[in-house]
């Protein structure tokens, strides 16, 4: 995957319209606006993210990002979800020692909402889409970046600066959601979420960290349902 990335020929036209192609996507998101259907807000990454990745790369090249999850690559699976729970922890306890505190997820008590199991179950499936989504516009960000920089550095570098940038730059696209807590979305959920960069690397598939990410916030999810039940 690396090696087609490097050797991937995109115009400055092409970079363009791929960030313009996030960027609405982004804009859209965040601002909450509907086409046609009020779940249009949760499939506008998945939607721009291939927009994107198909200026990009072109078809053939953006379906072996999608390549099929052999048993091979399962293990990665439950490296990304503890490597991010681990990261997540340890940035969190670094921000408790500097007297940073964390914002809550303002859907943490979806579970509890006062709706039918069915409406909970399809809030969990819209989450799921949601989920992927934010996975697809981060490997768009990063074929973009690793695109660039590796005609500028060598592949190790490349990729760690490209890894560290759009994690960044995601975990900062949070900010609106957890009331602009900087430290939070900068380091718990951007740079908290590099072991999935890692494990979609080695798999070659974006199916891991999406399965890892889709686990990952519903564990969380569940936890959180539990515990303000009680």
């Amino acid at each position: 995957m690396i090696n087609m990335l490097k050797n991937t020929k995109v115009s400055v036209w092409q970079i363009i319209a791929a960030i313009l192609l996030l960027a609405i996507g982004d804009w859209l998101a965040l601002s909450g606006i509907q086409i046609l259907s009020p779940l249009s807000i949760f499939l506008y990454f998945i939607i721009f993210g291939i927009m994107a990745l198909l200026v990009v790369l072109g078809w053939t090249n953006t379906k072996l990002l999608f390549g099929r999850l052999t048993l091979k690559n399962l293990k990665w699976i439950p490296f990304a979800f503890f490597g991010s729970f681990l990261c997540s922890i340890a940035f969190s306890l670094i921000g408790s020692a500097l007297n940073l505190t964390s914002n809550a997820h303002s859907d943490g008590d979806m579970l509890l909402d006062d709706i039918s199991m069915f409406e909970k179950g399809l809030n969990l499936v819209v989450m799921g889409f949601s989920l992927t989504g934010e996975e697809i516009y981060i490997a768009a960000m990063f074929t973009i970046v690793a695109i660039v920089m590796l005609k500028r550095m060598n592949k190790k570098q490349a990729l760690i600066v490209s890894a560290i940038v759009v994690m960044s730059i995601f975990g900062l696209t949070h900010l609106s959601v957890y009331e602009g807590n900087v430290y939070q979305c900068l380091f718990i959920i951007g740079l908290g979420h590099l072991p999935s960069m890692y494990a979609f690397l080695k798999s070659k598939t974006l199916w891991v960290p999406i399965i890892a990410h889709i686990l990952y916030d519903f564990a969380i999810f569940f936890f959180v349902a539990f515990a303000l039940s009680l």
